[in-house]
């Protein structure tokens, strides 16, 4: 006999153009997941019989198709359906389980979500009880789901006056008490869209939450955290995130509901220091952080908040969305005290010149002397000293080191696995001619002397492009469990200020690797010598070079240049989408010394 471990799912297996799940056995599972490395998944033989929450639970977007009940009914045991799956909170209700189309009632239930204002549509216990026994009767397989599908549905559609009905009818008329997975969905749906009473609800639910489990999957985490964080009691959230990383990776859904609620609460260094953690993991925050900044600087009648942030936006390469732009313009021209005037505008990234105000941009400049520092800061004590992060071994470091300086300087690095891999195949081209055609783009047509740095898997890649790059390119493989970045970031600083990298990755995880005082000199080096926009098609290659002037978001003596991603800056394109605020008062707004803020940032973590 067993115990199926919060029904453990395989990864979906898509058959004929249908999903089929299957639940495996436990010793399948053991060997699978349990002391395997799946991107920090550990999880020990006894937290598997305890059934504790893990990243493989149950997906409630998909929950229970026929092949997963059938599995679990030889069973003795009942299953647990505890868990939520990995689906961030904002996936909306377009993504709607197949359930809900093979029971009438539960169809009917969605349709009358999408009709009705949420005020307008309740349900009282005899109501939830008919629509229970309605929607069960025609799927069976909605016995033990048809409630955290329900709060799923009410959640996207924001109806918490009808989910508070639904948690009184399951906590005092249905057979069974809600389950965890139904009070921590109520627990985000409260936070979201509740009323002036939701911080009692949220709180009062928790506690039967903490009742009935003290541990929490990942998700589970993630659905906790975006209710409890628009409480006074927001801090427990920050224990609930380290139990989240325990088993995943944490991303926005996770650090933003905590950083507004940081804000809210005046708790500006631990706001900026999850920003930081945020930005290290490559992601930025949800739209819910810059309206928290706006709504502490109208209350402060200060700018102070919003150009911290604003440094950010420009540290860490966070163009504005469209809607975070707004934001921008509506609180500079309509909430804040001064006088300011916004236009949508464009810098020519080739001259450095606004297109609505006529301004200047300043360049993007590194002294010799700033980037002699940063070259031995990387690559004597960064990489090789005792701060060594490099995943490789003293012999493999040791060749490359020859190598570079047997071969440099180069006038290109090319991160090859990142470029062969940019669209996954979707311009046409397999991942070994996208790589050809960059390097050939290189040095065949810039006539730019290319180092390729890969990995060892790469050299069984067809023969014919491999050799075409070989050829025309110096070629470095490493170990396949190495890696590379590194390797390219070295080979880069070792060839000199003049010399380009392309990568599509950011680097943000090796800035934190150098002393204090060396983030904002490589962040200016970056800006100007990496190569991020680049595609390979069967109609050529496009490569968008770096600008040597700084777009923003920087200030000057008039006021705001502030860069936002409308989709129209292109790989052909020398423009760069802005905000152009003027300051019309008397008073001219004060020069941004970025340099001197952000490398006083730059030692605190």
């Amino acid at each position: 006999m067993r115990t199926p471990p919060s029904l453990l799912f395989n990864r979906k297996q898509h058959v004929s153009g249908s999903v089929e799940t299957k639940l495996p056995p436990e010793e399948t599972f053991q060997k699978r997941f349990v002391g395997r490395d799946m991107s920090k998944r550990r999880f020990t033989k006894a937290q598997v019989h305890r059934g504790v929450p893990t990243p493989q639970t149950v997906n409630i977007k998909n929950i229970f198709s026929e092949e997963d009940v059938a599995s679990c009914a030889s069973d003795d045991s009942p299953a647990s359906d505890e868990g939520i799956q990995e689906e961030d909170l904002e996936e909306g209700p377009a993504a709607v389980p197949h359930l809900v189309a093979r029971s009438a009632a539960m169809s009917a239930f969605q349709s009358k979500l999408r009709q009705y204002e949420a005020d307008s549509f309740e349900y009282s216990a005899e109501d939830w009880k008919q629509f229970q026994l309605e929607a069960c009767a025609e799927n069976p397989h909605l016995h033990k789901s048809w409630e955290t599908l329900c709060m799923q549905l009410m959640y996207h559609s924001g109806y918490a006056k009808l989910a508070a009905s639904l948690v009184s009818y399951l906590s005092t008329a249905a057979d069974s008490p809600p389950k965890i997975s139904t009070l921590c969905l109520y627990i985000a749906l409260q936070g979201e869209y509740g009323g002036e009473d939701k911080e009692e609800i949220i709180l009062e639910t928790f506690q039967k939450v903490q009742e009935m489990s003290d541990v929490f999957d990942a998700i589970t985490a993630k659905y906790l955290i975006s209710g409890l964080a628009t409480t006074s009691q927001w801090q427990k959230t920050l224990d609930i995130l380290e139990m989240a990383k325990l088993t995943a990776s944490p991303g926005t859904a996770y650090f933003s509901p905590i950083i507004a609620a940081a804000i809210r609460e005046g708790d500006l260094e631990m706001a900026f220091q999850l920003l930081d953690e945020l930005a290290s993991k490559g992601f930025e925050p949800q739209d819910k952080v810059l309206r928290h900044i706006i709504h502490e600087c109208e209350k402060a009648g200060s700018h102070d908040l919003m150009e911290r942030f604003l440094a950010c936006v420009w540290r860490y390469n966070w163009p504005l969305s469209p809607t975070k732009a707004k934001q921008v313009e509506l609180y500079y021209t309509k909430l804040s005290q001064e006088k300011w005037s916004c236009k949508w505008a464009t810098v020519n990234t080739v001259r450095g010149t606004c297109h609505a105000c006529r301004q200047n941009l300043d360049r993007i400049e590194l002294a010799s002397s700033d980037f002699e520092a940063l070259q031995r800061e990387f690559l004597e004590r960064t990489l090789v000293g005792s701060n060594v992060y490099l995943k490789t071994n003293p012999a493999e470091l040791e060749k490359f080191q020859d190598f570079v300086m047997e071969h440099a300087p180069f006038d290109v690095v090319l991160d090859a696995l990142n470029i062969a891999m940019r669209g996954s195949g979707k311009f046409g081209l397999r991942r070994s001619t996208q790589l050809r055609e960059i390097v050939h783009y290189f040095a065949r047509e810039r006539h730019m002397k290319v180092l390729v740095i890969g990995r060892a898997h790469m050299k069984r890649w067809p023969s014919a492009d491999m050799a075409y790059i070989r050829r025309n390119a110096k070629v470095f493989f490493t170990e396949n469990i190495s890696s590379d970045d590194p390797f390219l970031l070295y080979a880069t600083l070792y060839s000199g200020r003049d010399c380009l990298f392309v990568s599509g990755d950011f680097m943000r995880d090796h800035k934190y690797n150098l002393g204090p005082g060396f983030k904002d000199i490589f962040e200016r080096w970056q800006k100007s010598r990496q190569i991020v926009n680049f595609v390979a098609q069967a109609d050529g290659v496009s490569v968008s070079m770096p600008s040597q002037y700084d777009c923003g978001p920087v200030k000057d003596e008039k006021g705001w240049h502030i860069p936002y991603d409308d989709g129209t800056s292109g790989l052909r394109s020398s423009s760069q989408s802005v905000l152009c605020l003027r300051y019309k008062g008397e008073r001219a707004a004060p020069r941004q010394q970025r340099k001197q803020t952000d490398s006083d940032q730059s030692g605190r973590k």
